[in-house]
């Protein structure tokens, strides 16, 4: 374990846990600003070569998988509420297997089950294409997120810890069921507080390497979230090596979807960035959605993902056929020409690719 998770889990344990994420929320502040000075100068300073790096064919570092286009929550800092009314489906094993080989071919190495929005747990062949993946060896690096809602459902909690997953991300409201059923707006509290103790009690009985982290999304303050009781009784006694907790405050529009009256409590929604001279990081991330269609960024839409950040379907085209029409999104951001979803999205990152 390392020092800095050391103190971190010291203070979760203590009284002194507002203090430091008081400290640590300045600090993301000031780094945030730094960061867009930084990439206002470099990409001034290195133009051509910033051209050249974002508008190169580039294989993207972890190809994530859309395996379910369905969602069982609806949380209000989502936009999946406005997809409703498109096609929806479960990824079958051909579409998995010809993506993640032709990825494997090209060097690929780290995969993602992270769709735009849906669950993966929700997909019913999930089990068969966690055991696939886990037997190539080329695949250095697996991981899943998830609102955990089916971790129960058919043991698949089992599954993720059999098949030796790196990393496994719940994304949860709170550790208190008003708070989670504002934010979610589902009454599946206790279900997935049951799955959250079958998944921990199972992680430490076969003494799992699998790292688990619970990525808070709660209107309340920190102090609240520790001192409550199911906080105590299902997550501070399993703290440690590969079990961990982070909690956010800030969150993005979706494009424009999202308003700062659809939030709650300290809830907070970021600006759009006013320099936005570079290509987003997130136009190098290849999703493969449920029907086999290839999309550039794995993490917003806005009424729909079948939009002009679609560059091919991996049952007609090849991936590395597909590297150029990534790179020719790029070289229009970069000219200002932003794709409709990405002109209003405050999710933008950038210069953390290279």
């Amino acid at each position: 374990m390392t020092i800095k998770k050391k103190i971190k889990i010291f203070i979760l344990r203590s009284g002194l846990y507002s203090y430091l994420f008081t400290a640590i929320n300045f600090k993301r502040k000031i780094a945030e600003h730094l960061s867009y000075l930084n990439l206002f100068f470099s990409a001034h300073a290195n133009n051509k070569r910033t051209y050249k790096i974002y508008t190169s064919d580039v294989l993207p570092d972890i190809l994530n998988f859309q395996v379910a286009s369905i969602c069982n929550a609806n949380c209000i800092f989502c936009g999946y509420g406005t997809t409703l009314k498109e096609k929806k489906g479960f990824m079958n094993f051909v579409t998995f297997k010809k993506a993640l080989d032709e990825y494997i071919a090209l060097g690929g190495k780290k995969i993602l089950f992270a769709p735009v929005y849906g669950d993966s747990l929700l997909d019913p062949g999930l089990g068969d294409k966690l055991e696939y993946v886990s037997k190539l060896k080329e695949i250095a690096q697996i991981g899943i997120i998830t609102n955990g809602i089916a971790l129960t459902k058919n043991n698949i909690y089992k599954s993720l810890i059999d098949n030796k997953i790196n990393d496994i991300g719940i994304s949860l409201a709170d550790f208190d069921e008003k708070a989670y059923q504002e934010v979610y707006r589902v009454e599946a509290y206790k279900e997935l507080m049951r799955g959250i103790e079958d998944l921990l009690s199972y992680h430490a009985q076969q003494n799992s390497l699998t790292n688990i982290t619970f990525h808070l999304r709660s209107p309340r303050q920190v102090r609240q979230i520790v001192e409550s009781d199911d906080f105590i009784k299902y997550i501070k006694p399993y703290l440690g090596d590969h079990i961990d907790i982070q909690f956010m405050y800030s969150y993005d529009n979706w494009g424009g979807l999202i308003k700062k009256e659809d939030l709650r409590g300290l809830m907070k929604l970021r600006g759009i960035p006013k320099f936005r001279k570079m290509s987003c990081d997130k136009l190098f991330d290849f999703c493969v959605l449920f029907d086999g269609s290839v999309r550039l960024c794995a993490c917003r839409t806005k009424g729909t993902q079948f939009d002009e950040l679609i560059i091919g379907n991996i049952h007609t085209e090849n991936l590395v056929g597909m590297l150029g029409k990534a790179a020719s999104i790029r070289l229009k951001f970069m000219e200002n020409d932003l794709p409709p979803v990405c002109r209003n999205c405050s999710f933008y990152t950038a210069g953390k690719k290279f």
